[in-house]
């Protein structure tokens, strides 16, 4: 990561100053903190000077590829073994290898494993490790802990800007990649010998059944993934051998890596789903294997550091994978740490209490929570704990409203037409405070928005700050301007009615578990309400909300803005989205939506942007691609298919004093992905 990066990071250490009051949401006219940002500035800087000068130092020494350390630290696991193997394993494997239920180390792993090089020493084997998880809908953060793929986004983020197609990129599942010149063809080249957590072998005979049993089966994937494509034709894989997957593109595809980062293409054991499969087992239904496609069941086999052991009363427990397929720079097999224990928070407020308490080893996820972060500093010490701060660049470090142009119902017509107007969304981004929801709830930490993109990214440019802030300015009276154009009719009492005279209703969904997303919706409906909208905040629980999503019952709800260094990171917004789909859509309007909703069509501007992102998947010329990018960036805040309000709020971070190899500065794009936490050890 740069130093430049680092020094972003190092200006958001909390002071003690002024903490904030929850209660101070209920109102519209909040009471103003004291604490200005030039004063936050100088407090924090002079609290990192130390830190600061160690990141730009030596620093962190970040894993390395497949290269080890010319000299291995003294001190290894645990006298993990006295034998004839050039491995060693954890004392819970050794156990289970002496009794007969587990094949030797040597015999686990592939004939060429991942060396993974420390962040700062070779650790001992450990039994546990704790994070937290809000519930058991809240999958996706023991999900990023054991997101391991065939190769890896680079650690530097410059190089992966300046130097498509490699750009830095690193194996990790796979042995090594090679492209030939033109980027119309990726060969990946996997590790022979390596298994599934259940000791079955890996081939590309697994990789093939996702692609061909399952994104392009149309009776389970009706419309195969948008990233499958380029030009609008599919990208072809060929497996000439058991270890060895050829993706033939029909155009030039550089950021295919990148669209295919983490386990995406690790995920689907054909030897464990083929039994529900109509294809290979008779009596099969295709629901059977939906049903039965989840990566988080303690049955289900998996290629990363950890693998599910389920869900009781108290949380989800991963245990270590026995067939993990990397070792540290001394042989050791990695995880260090035999179980990652995610017991539930409930809410972000308890997740609060739970680190305080010492419960918590390892907090990112839902940790984003800055009326606290007065509280947490003041408790370091109490909770045996220390606060990071990374670039914001994770799930919770800013927010958008997600529109939903699929409703359902009849009674929302008028209500879908109006978000297919471009001017409409604009209003409605124009009457956000941004200035006021940053200084309320981030201490003025974060960046004003209407499309976050990272400042850390390596598609940022000196204007990017005038850009990103296109119809992102506070401005009511451009908002009844434009209003009063729509023919949105305004009544005495100020509020907004359709042509139908019906009111301007928009309910706005936010997850209960998420407070800061509540209380960015609450700020955010009360502006609404004062630009005559008739704006309601749903607070419901994240299962609750995702299901109205699919079902076309929400109008829009509040979210992160995850990942965004890297637009690719997030290229398809939710624009059409298939009921039931996530990420992943192409730009078409599906036959199943009712008759009123297809004689609407997709909204204007829609299937420009998806030509805008097919060019940029294709460029593999840096600087025309940043080009490219700066196009899509201004196209996003013109057109706000979504409503982006912060960006660049720092990623919390907390760690235990106990929790040897956290990086201090890390990219957060994934949560701890990046960081490496396999490579974490309970200190002894």
């Amino acid at each position: 990561m740069s130093c430049l990066k680092q020094r972003a990071i190092s200006l958001f250490i909390l002071s003690r100053d002024k903490p904030f009051l929850a209660s101070n949401l209920r109102r519209k006219v909040m009471a103003r903190r004291t604490i200005t940002r030039r004063k936050f500035m100088q407090l924090s800087a002079a609290m990192t000077a130390g830190s600061l000068l160690a990141a730009c130092g030596a620093g962190d020494a970040e894993p390395a590829a497949d290269q080890p350390a010319a000299e291995a630290p003294a001190e290894s696991p645990a006298q993990a073994a006295e034998s004839s193997s050039q491995y060693n394993e954890a004392p819970m494997l050794k156990a289970m290898v002496d009794a007969g239920d587990l094949p030797p180390v040597d015999d686990r792993l592939p004939v060429n494993p991942r060396i993974v090089t420390p962040i700062h020493e070779v650790g001992n084997y450990s039994e546990s490790i704790r994070g937290f998880t809000l519930n058991e809908t809240d999958r996706a953060a023991p999900g990023y802990i054991v997101n391991r793929g065939f190769i890896d986004i680079p650690t530097d983020l410059d190089g992966f800007g300046a130097g498509l197609p490699t750009g830095g990129w690193e194996p990790y599942l796979a042995e090594s990649f090679e492209w030939n010149g033109d980027a119309t063809q990726l060969t990946i080249n996997m590790r022979e010998g390596m298994k599934w957590s259940d000791g079955e072998a890996f081939t590309s005979e697994d990789v093939l059944f996702l692609w061909e049993d399952m994104w392009f089966d149309e009776e389970y994937t009706p419309i195969a993934p948008t990233r499958c494509f380029v030009d609008g034709e599919p990208v072809v894989l060929e497996t000439p051998d058991d270890y060895t997957l050829v993706f033939k593109f029909p155009a030039p595809y550089p950021t295919f890596p990148f669209l295919f980062r983490g386990r995406t293409l690790a995920t689907k054991p054909k030897h464990h789903l083929m039994q529900w499969h109509p294809k290979y087992t008779d009596g099969a239904e295709y629901k059977d294997l939906r049903e039965n496609d989840v990566y988080l069941d303690p049955d289900f086999p998996g290629v990363t550091p950890w693998i599910s052991k389920g869900y009781d009363e108290s949380g989800l427990r991963l245990e270590r994978n026995p067939y993990f397929c990397a070792v540290d720079t001394a042989g050791n097999q990695l995880p260090y740490c035999d179980n990652y224990l995610f017991p539930y928070a409930g809410t972000q407020e308890n997740a609060v209490l739970m680190a305080i308490a010492g419960q918590i080893d390892v907090g990112i996820r839902n940790m984003q929570l800055f009326e606290s972060l007065p509280t947490l500093r003041e408790n370091e010490e109490r909770g045996d704990y220390r606060l990071l701060f990374w670039p914001g660049t994770s799930f919770t470090t800013g927010n958008h409203i997600t529109i939903n142009y699929r409703l359902q119902n009849e009674k929302d017509r008028e209500l879908a037409e109006f978000f297919r107007k471009k001017s409409f969304r604009n209003a409605l981004s124009m009457a956000i405070n941004r200035d006021e929801v940053n200084e309320t709830l981030y201490f003025g930490a974060g960046r004003p928005a209407s499309y976050a993109l990272a400042s850390s990214s390596p598609y940022w440019d000196d204007d990017m700050d005038s850009i990103t802030m296109t119809n992102g300015q506070f401005d009511m009276a451009q908002v009844d301007s434009i209003f009063d154009e729509l023919g949105l009719e305004k009544g005495d009492d100020g509020m907004r009615t359709f042509p139908s005279g019906e009111p301007v209703t928009i309910i706005l969904d936010a997850a209960t578990e998420i407070t800061v997303h509540q209380q960015v919706a609450e700020m955010v409906v009360a502006d609404w309400r004062d630009a005559g909208i008739d704006a309601r905040l749903n607070a419901i629980q994240r299962s609750v909300l995702f299901s109205r999503w699919r079902a076309g019952e929400s109008h829009t709800y509040m979210w992160g803005t995850d990942a965004n260094e890297i637009p690719l990171m997030r290229p398809f917004q939710p624009i059409f989205t298939p009921k039931g789909h996530g990420l992943d859509m192409l730009p078409v309007h599906y036959n199943d939506d009712p008759e009123w909703l297809q004689e609407l069509g997709p909204p204007e501007g829609g299937e420009a942007m998806f030509a805008l992102q097919n060019e940029i998947k294709k460029e593999i010329d840096p600087v025309e691609s940043k080009r490219l990018h700066k196009e899509l960036f201004k196209y996003h805040v013109d057109w706000q298919f979504d409503i982006h309000i912060i960006a660049d709020v720092p990623l919390m971070v907390l760690v235990a004093n106990r929790v040897g190899n956290c990086p201090e500065v890390a990219n957060g794009l994934q949560d701890f992905t990046y960081a490496y936490p396999e490579q974490f050890y309970i200190k002894s």
